[in-house]
């Protein structure tokens, strides 16, 4: 069961993803929406949310709010006084 979002205008759409390769050897991870459930249909990554254009189309963008589970360890290590 992937992610499905509805958009201001009342249209669903579904999140899919999948693993390219560049030209340079590199491996990325690509997410888009489509109205129609495909292969590759996915969940929202860790650290990102869905947001939407003027247009009504739902886009996958960085979380600014997101916290890495490793620098929430390290903040809890901190002294009180330090802060």
């Amino acid at each position: 069961m992937g992610y499905k979002h509805t958009n201001s205008r009342g249209v669903e759409y579904c999140l899919h993803g999948k693993e390219v390769t560049l030209r340079n050897g590199f491996v990325r991870s690509l997410h888009f929406f489509a109205k129609d459930e495909r292969e590759g249909h996915c969940d929202i990554p860790e650290g990102y949310m869905v947001s939407e254009t003027r247009n009504g189309l739902p886009v996958v963008k960085k979380d600014p709010d997101y916290v890495t589970p490793e620098a929430a360890a390290m903040a809890a290590e901190v002294p009180e006084e330090t802060i």
